[in-house]
Formats: structure tokens, sequence, C-alpha cells
């Protein structure tokens, strides 16, 4: 099986997933942009998942179809398991403490992990750019979107 042809067969099973989770999150109540009900993120996240498969099952038709039967390609990038398992480990984790130290403290070591993990240049500015991230977010959202946060966000 080709490179192509697993993509295609990935997107087509991510966007099917999706479609189901979709399904369910739009019986959840939405509400807006400005006060989001229990539904609205597991609404936005679907649809998300939705456009970003299909647009990867576009762009993984051409590889299939360009592929020799028969061969085999080579992956172009090796797999990084022990990121991918490090990443999995600190979203579990990952909410846990919220009820002592908030939310944007977790959120800033979570995105610190990633960006390490991704090798983004040292840890001191990886630590800083994890900062920035999360403090953006939160003014974007909560200043100019004004979507309200509860009070333990800042614990």
């Amino acid at each position: 099986m080709t490179k192509g042809t697993k993509d295609a067969i990935g997107s087509i099973g991510i966007f099917s997933l999706a479609a189901i989770y979709l399904g369910e999150a739009v019986k959840l109540p939405l509400g807006n942009a400005q006060a989001p009900d229990i539904g609205y993120v597991p609404v936005v996240v679907a649809g998300l998942l939705m456009i970003l498969s299909g647009y990867s099952f576009v762009r993984a038709v051409p590889a299939w179809r360009k592929a020799s039967p028969g061969g085999e390609e080579k992956p172009s990038v090796k797999g990084n398991y022990a990121g991918v398992a490090a990443v999995t480990g600190a979203l579990l984790l990952y909410p846990l403490p919220f009820a002592s130290i908030g939310f944007l403290l977790p959120s800033a070591i979570l995105t610190f992990i990633c960006l390490r993990i991704m090798s983004y240049r040292t840890a001191a500015a990886s630590a800083v750019a994890a900062v920035l991230i999360n403090v953006v977010l939160y003014v974007v959202f909560s200043v100019w979107l004004g979507v309200s946060f509860p009070d333990e966000i800042w614990r």
C-alpha cells in the first residue's frame, strides 16, 4: 500500500469519525461565539476535522493515482513515536491540575512540552513562546471576542 493510499484511507476514516462526532455534538445546546454552550466547541472541532480531513483526502488522491501498482513508497519522514507518546501523556494529564492551579498554567506547560518535542529553538524560547501564546489567546477570546471564562482560570 502506497503512502497516497494510506493517506486517503486515513482521511476517509477521520472524516467519518468526525461526521459521527458532529452528528452527536449538534444534539447539545450550542450557544454562540460570545456565550458558547456545552456543544459549541465539539461542533467547531468536528467541523474543522471534517474540513482538514477532506483537504488531506484531496491532496492524497493525486499521489494515490500516480503511485506505481505494487510499488511501495518509502516514508519521507521518520516517526517520532516517543514524541507522540509524550504528547499523548501530556494531553491525558493536562486537565488534572485545573482544580488546584487553574487553566492557564497547565495550558502553558502543555504548549511548552509540545514546542520542545517539535524541537522549537531553545528551552528558553519555547517557554517564552508558550507563555505568549496562552496570554495572547486569552486576550483574543476574553477581551476581543468577549468570551466569559470561569474565575478559576487564574488561580
